[in-house]
């Protein structure tokens, strides 16, 4: 029985601690709503921005997929990471898709199918 009460223990201490890191995740959503859109004085200066989020490789695109990456916790990996340290399968996929669900609009921005797929729209014309 104290062997029993002492993986009990384990298991509460270990799962406190995930909760803890979860609750993290918190700055990413402060981070998030801090972030506002730049005015442009000129259009010259507009145009510049664009042609630069234009491209494959662009600081919009690259914050989303940081975003999408460390945020989508319902991952099989890491579930299974998780199961293993012998926590309560059901409330951590529970906590990881609740996470998940907060930023689940960054992540379908990522979706191949959406308006910020890199290069889809190239060959629109300039103003």
């Amino acid at each position: 029985m104290l062997k029993n009460t002492s993986k009990e223990n384990k298991n509460h201490i270990t799962m406190g601690i995930l909760k803890l890191y979860l609750n993290a995740y918190q700055s990413w959503q402060n981070i998030l709503f801090y972030l506002s859109p730049v005015r442009y004085n000129t259009k010259e200066a507009m145009l510049n921005e664009l042609n630069i989020l234009s491209k494959k490789e662009n600081p919009l695109y690259s914050l989303l997929k940081i975003i999408s990456s460390n945020t989508n916790l319902n991952d099989a990996t890491l579930l299974t990471q998780a199961y293993n340290l012998g926590l309560n399968a059901a409330e951590v996929k529970s906590s990881f898709i609740n996470i998940s669900n907060k930023f689940a609009p960054y992540h379908k921005l990522l979706n191949k199918n959406a308006i910020l797929s890199v290069g889809r729209y190239r060959n629109w014309k300039k103003f």
